[in-house]
């Protein structure tokens, strides 16, 4: 079947079909009430692309490995069904070697048990933090407001944000079927797949496969063998637990936060039609799921009740750990003008500017910095076109914040990073190394070559690519719309997606977050502090990525790693206003100039400098040696699906 997966196309030909100008239409299915030139269409005949759906095949396969349509056959699911209460104890007479061996029996059986437990904690958790955030205090919604709460250091920001992401997608998928697809998510050991993968995306599809069985025409083979793999071998499988578990009323049950009058409401797995209203009145900040397929009515339902506790979980970082700031105000007006670089002039204007801040003049010490500031920035604008040096070695151990008129930032430059974490320095390299073997060499930007270029990998969730839902009609979920104007469609691109290279290097992105995980929370722990303004708008995208996906480079939306970076004038116009950028290495120039301020920032290992990069133009001096630069920054199209869905009505 794989061999002829490979032929299949990675989107579908409407060719022949009646078309109007800009307008909608779904495909394949019987005529509807035509609004705005709109049509209705079968998943099959917009299909995703084929390596996704290798994806999300291979994951129901997975789903179905253990599961026949015989009980018995299936030892992991008669498990949680009948060892939930398994607590034993080896006999107090056994010697230490059947102890051992035992307690290993014991608890390898339990470890399904466990993992269903865990899962369902994940859910409750979702629900407890989506309410909380909706009924809290403005002060008490925060993540970092949340983990203190539970009064235990070990409940940080980042595990909530985590809990939220897995509970959000075990209650999507239980929406899209039934909350019976969590312990076949355990039975079959793929709680670690479904939760703490990157391909959120995966997540998505899986759901509708699960939700529309029948939406599965006779042309995509692929899109059959889900359907069928779904009706006709998981969905008895949940007919089959809900008969074996109506008697574990208080495991096979979840617990909701408090109603209107104040009552905890609890729910039990067999009362499908109460479960699914929860289920679904969930926001995962995604499209709502369409009905569920006319062959789930096999579920009937019973009714009410409870739950589990929340498992808990490091390290976080306090107050503690904020330099002392400096501030330095001047009154330059900041207000946006026309980028004065272009594709044309680029390599010109660059060389200009390097040429003009070669003879920059230096401060040398944070007042030197205040004074000459003020004299060059006097009137609101730049008094001449000469720039100031500022070695960030004159804020040792502070942070130094320059601002302009109306408090605008400038920069914010964090220099005590290196000694937060001392560790850094010392194995930073050899893991970027390790992690992208090849792309770390010195280099010398002033050779002569044909142009300068230097490796950037990409690892964000963007949306820019998206296709917008204009004039969409409502009630029709966008993966079963297509525009009559156009003669092939991409369904899989009206949501926001993870960056190419976070898709096709998944565990090099895993490595890369899990390493500067501690960075990030410096940076944003500062942003939240120091610049609670940026802060707030920064942070709204992170918080509404789809299905609750948990950012790596939180507040920010995702993160490029430059090697030998030396770029030429530019705005970051793609960027949601503010950029960070972190360095290390051993290098020699590489300073980063701002024009319109007309700053020069000569950064040190392990500085951050926080700044507008879409309205401030910037370049780099030229440098020798070795460096990596790590930039935190966000898709500014993440607006559109923060405001509306992409104007998606579903």
């Amino acid at each position: 079947m794989r061999a002829q997966l490979e032929q299949m196309p990675e989107s579908v030909s409407l060719k022949g079909a009646k078309r109007v100008k800009g307008a909608w239409t779904e495909a394949d299915a019987p005529p509807v009430t035509r609004e705005v030139g709109f049509r209705i269409v079968g998943l099959g005949m917009v299909p995703l692309s084929v390596e996704l759906q290798h994806k999300v095949l291979d994951l129901i396969l997975q789903l179905d490995a253990q599961c026949a349509s015989n009980a018995t056959s299936n030892p992991h699911l008669l498990l949680i069904t009948s060892a939930l209460q398994l607590q034993t104890q080896p006999p107090s007479t056994c010697d230490g070697f059947v102890q051992a061996m035992l307690r290993c029996s014991d608890l390898e059986a339990s470890a399904v048990v466990n993992e269903f437990k865990l899962m369902l904690s994940y859910i409750e958790a979702a629900f407890f933090i989506e309410w909380r955030q909706k009924n809290g205090q403005r002060n008490e919604t925060s993540y970092t407001a949340l983990a203190r709460v539970t009064g235990r250091r070990s409940i940080t920001k980042d595990k909530i944000q985590t809990w939220l992401t897995a509970g959000t997608r075990l209650i999507y998928l239980a929406a899209a079927s039934s909350m019976y697809i969590v312990p076949l998510i355990a039975a079959c050991g793929l709680r670690t797949a479904i939760c703490k993968t990157d391909y959120f995306d995966l997540i998505e599809k899986l759901g509708y496969y699960l939700c529309r069985p029948n939406d599965t025409p006779e042309s995509s083979a692929l899109s059959r063998d889900c359907g069928a793999i779904t009706k006709e071998l998981i969905l008895p499988q949940m007919v089959w637990l809900k008969q074996m578990t109506s008697h574990l009323t208080e495991t096979f049950c979840l617990r909701f936060p408090p109603n209107l009058q104040g009552e905890t409401e609890r729910i039990r797995f067999s009362d499908v039609d109460a479960m699914q209203r929860r289920l679904r009145a969930f926001d995962y900040n995604y499209f709502a799921l369409p009905a569920l397929d006319s062959c789930y009515s096999t579920l009937e339902t019973s009714l009410l009740v409870p739950a589990l506790p929340l498992r808990v979980w490091d390290f976080d970082f306090d107050e503690s750990f904020l330099a002392e700031e400096v501030t330095i105000q001047t009154d330059l007006d900041l207000t946006r003008t026309p980028c004065p670089v272009n594709p044309e002039n680029s390599e010109r204007w660059t060389r200009e500017q390097r040429e003009i801040a070669a003879s920059a003049t230096v401060v040398t010490s944070l007042e030197d910095l205040r004074t000459k500031a003020t004299a060059f920035h006097a009137g609101g604008v730049k008094q001449s076109e000469s720039y100031l040096c500022i070695p960030t070695e004159i804020a040792e151990g502070k942070t130094m914040t320059i601002r302009g008129a109306g408090g605008k930032l400038i920069a914010s430059v964090i220099t005590n990073i290196g000694e937060t974490l001392p560790h850094l320095p010392k194995i930073a390299t050899t893991v970027f190394s390790a992690i992208y073997p090849g792309e770390i060499y010195p280099v010398d930007t002033t050779t002569p070559h044909e142009k300068f270029s230097y490796c950037a990998v990409h690892k964000g969730i963007w949306n820019r690519y998206s296709e917008q839902g204009t004039d969409a009609p409502e009630g029709v979920h966008p993966f079963r719309l297509v525009r009559e104007d156009v003669s092939r469609a991409n369904v899989t691109q009206r949501a926001p997606l993870p960056s190419r290279e976070m898709k096709d290097e998944p565990e090099e992105s895993a490595l890369t977050a899990e390493f500067i995980q501690l960075l990030v929370s410096i940076v944003e722990m500062h942003m939240r502090k120091r610049m609670p303004e940026e802060y707030t708008h920064v942070r709204v995208w992170a918080t509404r990525l789809p299905l609750n996906q948990r950012s790596d480079a939180f507040p920010f939306g995702g993160y490029v790693i430059n090697f030998a970076a030396c770029t030429e004038g530019h705005r970051d116009e793609f960027d949601d206003e503010y950029c960070v950028v972190l360095v290390d290495g051993e290098w020699e120039g590489g300073e980063l100039g701002f024009f319109e301020p007309g700053f020069l920032f000569r950064l040190r290992r392990w500085n951050a400098i926080i700044f507008r990069s879409c309205e401030v133009t910037h370049f780099n001096m030229h440098m020798k040696g070795v460096r990596i630069s790590i930039v935190l920054h966000s898709d500014k199209e993440g607006k559109k699906w923060v405001a509306d869905k992409n104007k998606y009505s579903s």
